[in-house]
């Protein structure tokens, strides 16, 4: 008979910050560290100075900022870096592309970050409105190390990798968009709402129907149109030095092969036009066929 393996400690984890100390704020060329007054929400209450951002890198198409903050004594930052890019909301098929494409690379992470993740850190990939936002967060000298892993996939994430698990991650947005319809009215009044005042916002039953026709061709590629058709900014902040800062931001922009463009091309304008007078929402807002009985 075969014997089970015998019992093992699991390795060291990788992720277990090897520096917790607090490092310094940062001093402006005068020697004194750049503030600004923090009201506190109490009238003729004391006020808090607090560490305001610099710019520590810019270049065309690209500003990186600085923020040093340690007033909760704990050894974290986050890196947050945003992908200026008006293609990825240019059509409801594109916006779903790249809605799936973050789900299905933290899919393919989630192994890889898991001891990450029981420190409380890690990352987080979203599409915004303007763009795609990446988040690094955790103890500060974990963040190169988690920073790398998820650059290094963003970039070769391909076809194949989701063709193997697209019918289980689409599967599930799909499910969550039909679900959504069963909310109760106040949600579905604030995201018609919402339809109606953000120009780059598409309605929920529009991502529907654009999710079930995404294809892996379409997802395996979203990327490479992304890291050369975008403007980034990024903001370091909390126990982090700005030559750390400078040093994720040469990280990220060589592992992915990010070249910001000087300027994100603009998406043409979806308008809207209303009728007015008579306030009838079924009119502005007709019910989608799934919600047809």
């Amino acid at each position: 008979e075969c014997c089970p393996p015998p019992l093992h400690l699991p390795g060291p984890n990788w992720a277990i910050p090897d520096d917790l100390s607090l490092v310094d704020d940062p001093l402006s060329a005068n020697g004194k560290a750049t503030t600004f007054t923090k009201f506190t929400g109490v009238v003729n209450s004391p006020t808090k100075e607090v560490n305001s951002p610099k710019v520590v890198v810019e270049k065309k198409g690209m500003r990186v900022w600085h923020v040093c903050d340690t007033s909760f004594g704990v050894p974290r930052a986050q890196f947050r870096v945003h992908f200026a890019n008006n293609f990825i909301n240019c059509t409801a098929d594109m916006a779903a592309e790249c809605r799936l494409y973050c789900a299905l690379l933290d899919d393919a992470l989630t192994p890889e970050l898991y001891h990450a993740q029981l420190l409380s850190s890690g990352y987080v990939l979203r599409v915004l409105p303007t763009g795609l936002e990446l988040v690094v967060y955790g103890y500060s000298s974990s963040l190169p190390k988690i920073l790398a892993i998820v650059a290094r996939r963003m970039k070769s994430f391909s076809v194949s990798d989701a063709s193997e698990r697209m019918a289980v991650v689409k599967g599930r947005l799909v499910q969550n968009l039909v679900n959504w319809r069963h909310n109760n009215p106040a949600q579905l009044a604030l995201c018609h709402v919402a339809y109606l005042l953000e120009p780059k916002r598409w309605h929920n039953a529009e991502m529907l129907e654009a999710m079930k026709k995404v294809k892996p061709e379409g997802v395996g590629n979203i990327f490479r149109l992304i890291a050369g058709t975008s403007t980034v900014s990024a903001l370091a902040y909390g126990n982090i030095t700005a030559k750390l800062t400078i040093a994720l931001t040469s990280q990220l922009l060589k592992l992915t092969n990010v070249k910001p463009c000087t300027e994100s091309p603009q998406r043409p304008v979806r308008v809207l036009n209303l009728a007015g007078g008579k306030g009838d929402i079924d009119r502005i807002f007709p019910p989608p066929p799934l919600l047809v009985s």
